[in-house]
């Protein structure tokens, strides 16, 4: 045992390094950033036991280190936008929680050198101003609403009575006066 540390070079200078990717090529990201889209996909539509979690993981982590950060990040925000319109917030928490645990590798790293928003919090004020604008349409089409029927309420009866439909009624209704 001594004879082999004997042989081996004593330097100083010997670190190890972490394994640096080059660019990807483009066949690859395209491919990887789909097996991404159709992971997202089965998450949204409730099937995430199917998914293997690790090698999901493992693509996020090779698209990061690829330089292809930002389309992976653009590919979850236009889930996470698309989602805060259909969803309810208890599901949607739950769906933006399991895509962001599976590229947490993009928020250490590529997030914060691009001082771009955490996946979490982009997820929540996504969903707070789409849920603002909801609210904010359905007062528009409930003042718009009682407006309508106070201005109907000021026409004559004949025009809306039952059966009836808008001015066919009262030029019939006319009609019928008229010749009496």
């Amino acid at each position: 045992m001594t004879e082999v540390m004997r042989t081996l070079p004593r330097s100083r200078s010997f670190r190890i390094k972490p394994f640096q990717f080059g660019p990807l090529d483009e066949a690859c990201t395209v491919l990887f950033l789909e097996r991404m889209r159709v992971a997202f996909q089965m998450i949204w539509e409730g099937r995430q036991w199917e998914l293997n979690f690790s090698a999901i993981y493992n693509l996020a982590y090779k698209l990061v280190t690829g330089k292809q950060g930002h389309r992976l990040y653009d590919l979850c925000t236009s889930f996470m936008r698309r989602a805060s319109r259909c969803m309810r917030e208890d599901r949607f928490t739950c769906f933006a929680t399991l895509i962001r645990d599976l590229t947490m590798y993009i928020e250490r790293t590529f997030v914060s050198a691009q001082r771009q928003m955490l996946l979490l919090d982009y997820a929540r004020v996504v969903y707070e101003s789409r849920v603002a604008y909801l609210w904010r349409r359905v007062r528009y089409v409930a003042v718009k609403g009682a407006r309508v029927t106070l201005w109907r309420a000021g026409f004559d009866e004949v025009r809306f009575r039952p059966g009836g439909s808008g001015w066919l009624a009262a030029r019939e209704s006319f009609h019928a006066h008229a010749n009496a």
